[in-house]
């Protein structure tokens, strides 16, 4: 499954995060930061899909799509692509396999575990998670926010670590990054499921030093990255001090005004001239698609 969610809502009615949709049904997830990785993800997804027989879901954002990148700009020299030629086949794997009742939640539930397992370690071994740098400084960033920071030029005096394999967690990688690290910022789009990973996978592994994002204020909560939303979060991490309250976005989200004469402004029109007739003082409800142009229209106020 290939998702583009869309932080902001530039063209959506919400900021939902679909990551939590997976990660809650244990499935695996890919975010590519830019189009190499995007290309890797689909065939990594297609033949883990078969190997380990889950769907595999590939995670992007709006920015992440309409961005235009360098075709020489390659950080994948040696990715490991597996062929499918034989399955993960757990005894019970094909036992009253597309059944699920009581009797069988235990041993499937124990199935996708073991899966999950098996992924987390490939992911280790795949070469699709990135370092760059050599800092005590390190930021973890997934999807296009890796690739941002860079673009901005952000990582003089920090290491950076692209994760592009987010669940299950390649829990090697990620403590072999952090084990020299003074400090950590973790920068994902959307909830702060990698942070909680993260944090996670640093608790159990014995790392101690800070680790700062969205849960203690260091990154942007809400709306897509966007103006100096990066920089001010990097920034903290070198200084190691709270930025404090991030400015308003300069540009956000507008709806287009409605063109006189479609449909929707006709039935409008319409509504006006009946409410002027009734006298009545009416409550429009409506989904957030057409009704949201209303208060950008001239004369529909």
């Amino acid at each position: 499954f290939f998702i583009a969610d869309d932080p902001s809502a530039w063209a959506s009615q919400n900021e939902e995060d679909s990551r939590g949709i997976y990660f809650n049904a244990g499935l695996p997830i890919l975010e590519p930061c830019d189009q190499y990785s995007a290309y890797y993800c689909t065939l990594l997804a297609y033949e883990l899909s078969e190997k380990f027989r889950l769907p595999f879901f590939i995670r992007t954002t709006a920015r992440g799509i309409r961005e235009k990148y360098s075709s020489e700009k390659n950080d994948f020299k040696a990715v490991n692509t597996p062929l499918n030629s034989d399955y993960i086949d757990i005894p019970f794997d094909a036992k009253d396999r597309w059944t699920c009742i009581f009797r069988t939640v235990e041993e499937d539930r124990e199935e996708l575990s073991e899966k999950q397992n098996f992924i987390s370690k490939f992911f280790d071994a795949c070469n699709l998670n990135i370092v760059k740098g050599t800092s005590k400084l390190g930021v973890i960033a997934s999807g296009f926010p890796a690739t941002q920071l860079e673009n901005e030029g952000l990582l003089e005096g920090v290491s950076l670590l692209k994760l592009v394999s987010i669940y299950p967690l390649p829990e090697k990688t990620i403590m072999n990054f952090l084990k020299d690290k003074e400090r950590i910022l973790v920068i994902d789009q959307g909830e702060p499921l990698l942070e909680l990973l993260i944090r996670d996978c640093a608790q159990r592994n014995g790392f101690v030093n800070p680790i700062f994002g969205k849960l203690n204020g260091f990154v942007r909560k809400v709306g897509e990255f966007r103006d100096d939303d990066l920089k001010i979060s990097v920034n903290s991490l070198k200084e190691n001090k709270h930025p404090g309250k991030f400015p308003l976005h300069k540009e956000i989200a507008h709806s287009r005004p409605h063109i006189e004469n479609s449909g929707f402004y006709k039935m409008l029109q319409a509504l006006k001239k009946a409410v002027s007739i009734t006298g009545v003082r009416p409550l429009y409800a409506g989904d957030a698609g057409e009704p949201c142009r209303i208060p950008e229209t001239k004369g529909l106020d």
